[in-house]
């Protein structure tokens, strides 16, 4: 059985894994998530999993409230993205192409330093990508 530490730590390390994959170059996530539709997995794990993780460590007091708000950001942004009508930003081309997963990159990056997290291995702060 798990103690509540175990269950915090293991939320905290969901945000991580989140935040790294979502920080990842294009062509790296791509890699990463063959076989799925790449965009949707991105956004959803990030919105479904990761941020009901969010929710609950910011009550525990694990992350702080500018951390939740720095998350938030890129949760609102990806679901903002999900009402788009033109679907292209869902396009794996986009990965690469839209301004709004090189901002969403961007944001994860800064959050992972600000919570004192390693990116991705072989992750480096590209503008934009």
């Amino acid at each position: 059985m798990m103690d509540e530490t175990d269950r915090m730590v293991q939320m905290y390390d969901t945000i991580i894994e989140g935040l790294r994959q979502l920080s990842m170059p294009a062509e790296k996530q791509l890699q990463k998530l063959r076989g799925t539709f790449v965009t949707d997995e991105l956004a959803d794990d990030f919105c479904t999993i990761a941020m009901p993780c969010a929710c609950e460590l910011l009550q525990s007091g694990w992350i702080s409230k500018e951390q939740y708000k720095a998350l938030s950001q890129i949760d609102a942004r990806l679901r903002k993205m999900s009402g788009y009508k033109d679907k292209s930003i869902w396009d794996e081309k986009a990965l690469y192409e839209a301004v709004e997963w090189a901002e969403c990159r961007k944001w994860a990056l800064d959050i992972l330093e600000e919570m004192q997290a390693e990116p991705a291995q072989g992750n480096k702060r590209i503008q934009g990508r």
